[in-house]
């Protein structure tokens, strides 16, 4: 045919630059079902959707000290990206730090800033189960520092949640076997 059909290309980005892209609803940065993917050292922000959106199967995508502000959601992990890393970035004054969801699992986030958000500063939402929240900072934001809500066998440690609006930490419906530890949130 005229058009080659797409593939799961590995990629490496690094050091973008991604501000306001087209249309309101546009993700700055979208990896959709992506091979193994890195983006790292890059400055996103200014997006009316997500600052990167990672969906549909995705795995293995290591997103490593990127700036992301101004967006709704910074970072989403959505519909199943599963065994991925999130380090080192820094989330802050979006609507969500870090979001993800819709049985996005055995994902590690650790090192990460999500503070100053107008929502919640980590979210695992809709039955994203088997997590790894570790040695993160989700300070001062608007509602929750750390969100679990519908999502099972998440280990939440280390992790810094002082002078949110709500809970630090705030354990919701349906969410269990959860490992709460070492964490300080008031």
């Amino acid at each position: 045919g005229k058009y080659p059909c797409p593939s799961r290309a590995a990629a490496n980005l690094s050091n973008l630059v991604v501000t306001t892209t087209c249309g309101a609803s546009r993700p700055g940065t979208w990896l959709y079902a992506p091979a193994t993917t890195a983006i790292t050292a890059s400055r996103i922000h200014n997006n009316a959707s997500s600052g990167i959106f990672v969906s549909n199967g995705s795995g293995e995508v290591a997103l490593t000290n990127n700036v992301i502000f101004q967006n709704s959601w910074g970072i989403y992990l959505n519909g199943a990206t599963s065994n991925s890393t999130v380090t080192g970035n820094n989330t802050d004054n979006n609507y969500i730090g870090i979001y993800i969801a819709n049985s996005s699992n055995y994902n590690t986030l650790s090192g990460n800033s999500s503070n100053w958000n107008s929502g919640d500063g980590i979210d695992i939402v809709s039955t994203s189960n088997h997590n790894t929240i570790t040695g993160n900072n989700a300070s001062n934001n608007a509602t929750y520092g750390i969100y679990n809500d519908v999502s099972t066998d998440n280990t939440i440690t280390g992790n810094t949640a002082n002078v949110n609006g709500g809970d630090g930490i705030h354990i919701s419906v349906a969410s269990y076997n959860n490992n709460i530890t070492v964490n300080s949130a008031s």
